[in-house]
């Protein structure tokens, strides 16, 4: 009846599950109050069809996929599209500015169903990295399927780290929990890339591309446009090379070790590897013939 005429379903159980997620899109389009965000009323109609889009394809993203997801070709396009949108549920962090009564939506790739300890200001990443919120086990599972992450990588925390620099930008000046949150992105690159290299990875094979670091001059740069002065009584003497600029790591403590990591797994250079110092009268083949001798000398030191 209704089908033939209207191509309608009565039944939502008989529906084509490539429908659904394409209505699950434009639900989380309409919810949509930031790029990577959306906000749904509790209880409302809005927030039970999200429910029952996610009860439907958690009966199809099963483990071996099901024989009509596997076949279509459109499923799987349609699963790709909602990687791209907020649509897995996350914990409101942010409640100073959002109602209480909401759920939150967030890309699945910054969707994590656990995350490390942030205390104080750092916990700000909190924003960045978000936690999930799965009710039941069937939309813990359909999370899964979209993307969430059981905990975050060095990559998560690379992409956290250069989102962060993006707002630090728009707001004009470094903030105090700015600082907070880059040095937590820091560690937790530090941490995956150390797991990494103790399983034997070579980091330098798939350096970790993104990550942005506080500069020794109060900014934000990517790692990889930095230099790491493991030889800090030469920072002062290059500092004037517009070409060189350094993060603010020093060559103390745990701050070396993790200096060393990201210099394998991060891009970011290491001042002993990128200069050599030498005397000038140690130069080869030298012969005290007057001041334009010694210019010449240092000139040829330098290239």
């Amino acid at each position: 009846g209704v089908f033939q005429v209207f191509g309608s379903y009565v039944q939502r159980e008989h529906a084509p599950v490539h429908l659904v997620m394409r209505h699950l899109g434009s639900l989380c389009t309409l919810a949509k109050t930031e790029s990577s965000l959306a906000c749904v009323p509790l209880g409302s109609q809005l927030h039970d069809d999200l429910k029952s889009c996610w009860q439907h394809m958690a009966e199809h993203l099963t483990t071996p996929l099901s024989e009509e997801f596997a076949a279509s070709s459109e499923a799987s396009d349609g699963l790709e599209r909602l990687r791209s949108m907020p649509c897995v549920a996350v914990t409101s962090e942010d409640v100073a500015d959002k109602p209480a009564d909401v759920l939150m939506l967030t890309v699945p790739r910054y969707a994590f169903f656990q995350l490390p300890l942030l205390k104080g200001k750092e916990a700000t990443l909190k924003l960045y990295l978000r936690h999930v919120h799965a009710e039941t086990t069937k939309e813990a599972l359909v999370f899964r399927a979209l993307g969430a992450a059981d905990v975050p990588r060095a990559a998560d925390y690379a992409a956290a780290s250069e989102r962060v620099a993006t707002k630090a930008q728009e707001l004009g000046r470094n903030w105090e929990w700015v600082a907070a949150v880059m040095e937590a992105c820091m560690r937790g690159v530090y941490e995956d890339l150390l797991q990494q290299s103790k399983t034997g990875s070579d980091l330098s094979a798939d350096p970790v591309v993104g990550l942005r670091l506080c500069t020794s001059d109060g900014g934000i740069a990517p790692a990889s446009a930095l230099v790491w002065a493991d030889e800090p009584r030469w920072q002062k003497r290059l500092e004037v090379a517009a070409a060189m600029r350094f993060c603010s790591l020093k060559d103390s403590g745990e701050q070396r070790d993790l200096a060393l990591i990201l210099v394998q797994g991060a891009g970011l250079g290491q001042l002993t590897a990128m200069v050599e110092e030498r005397r000038v009268t140690d130069a080869p083949d030298v012969v005290d013939s007057g001041p334009s001798s010694l210019k010449e000398t240092i000139e040829q030191t330098v290239r």
